[in-house]
């Protein structure tokens, strides 16, 4: 059984890398922490973070988008990721214990940050502008997608295919939660986090292979959106061939649940004696592959990211 995954879920905002030497950010440190203690609305922050914890430390950058400051929480275990991959010069350690951030990993992190807040909406969405989501806040984000999958029955075997069809989209239009299933995400600090720790090649996009592996294994990933979609009896199987396929289904997502062995190509090994039983039991013969379309949605939503 071959599971193929395609699409892009987000993409970072494109920011040019820009370095500052030693002295720059010692003289931007006195002016920022003036800033900071003036007032938390202040017209030169975009963002100051309330999400502090004894496991983060402030980390500081300048808004791609605006050149307003930027205060946010990072885990300590993000900020080592970052560390492994930037060079140290690219972080720069203020008195205070607040980290300013410099050339590429200052890009790397603007960028996703700027992805999060305007893009995805969280700013926006932050109604009190206390820093913190309520769950009502976060259904107002864009923090989300949908998908399409293609379920291939030939006479050997299986094969699925899920791919992104609409990114950038409210929770609300999508029939459910895609990205971060069963998490509650309370703060553009945490999102953020997330999606550092997510993008695994430091490419500044989110594939939709790294969106399932974020959440644990991509079979299982899988194995639950086909379960959800057709447990809805709206969208079980209807026509001439309507007992083959559902029966097909179950056998998909039973192959998936069980214990897998994988064959050299990396695909996982079905029971081909009880698909051959199948076919024979609803005398198919399949001479060509037979396709069974899904799509992850309410209704189809034009794909606002290009």
């Amino acid at each position: 059984m071959e599971i193929s995954l395609s699409g892009t879920v987000f993409k970072s905002y494109e920011v040019d890398t820009k370095n500052r030497t030693r002295e720059e950010l010692s003289e931007e440190s006195l002016s920022f922490d003036k800033t900071l203690t003036k007032t938390n609305e202040s017209e030169n922050i975009t963002y100051q973070t309330t999400n502090e914890n004894e496991n983060t430390t402030n980390i500081v950058f300048t808004d791609p988008t605006n050149g307003k400051h930027v205060q946010v929480a990072l885990d300590n275990s993000t900020i080592d990721r970052l560390k492994r991959n930037f060079s140290e010069d690219d972080f720069f350690q203020r008195e205070n214990g607040d980290i300013r951030l410099n050339s590429k990993a200052e890009a790397f992190v603007s960028g996703w940050f700027a992805d999060i807040a305007y893009k995805r909406e969280f700013l926006s969405s932050d109604v009190n502008n206390d820093g913190k989501l309520t769950e009502e806040e976060y259904l107002n984000t864009k923090n989300n997608f949908g998908i399409e999958g293609i379920d291939t029955f030939s006479k050997k075997g299986i094969s699925t295919h899920e791919s992104v069809y609409s990114a950038y989209v409210q929770s609300k239009d999508i029939d459910s939660f895609m990205y971060r299933t069963g998490t509650e995400v309370n703060s553009l600090d945490d999102e953020l986090n997330y999606t550092l720790n997510i993008d695994k090649d430091f490419d500044g996009k989110i594939s939709l292979e790294e969106s399932y592996k974020g959440e644990g294994t991509i079979e299982e990933k899988v194995k639950n959106n086909i379960k959800e979609y057709y447990s809805n009896p709206e969208n079980m199987i209807k026509g001439e061939l309507s007992n083959f396929f559902n029966d097909a289904i179950n056998f998909l997502i039973d192959t998936l649940e069980k214990e897998k062995k994988y064959d050299k190509n990396g695909n996982i090994e079905i029971d081909k004696k009880q698909w051959e039983e199948i076919q024979k039991r609803h005398n198919i013969l399949i001479t060509e592959s037979l396709k069974q379309d899904f799509e992850r949605k309410r209704e189809k939503i034009e794909d606002i990211y290009a």
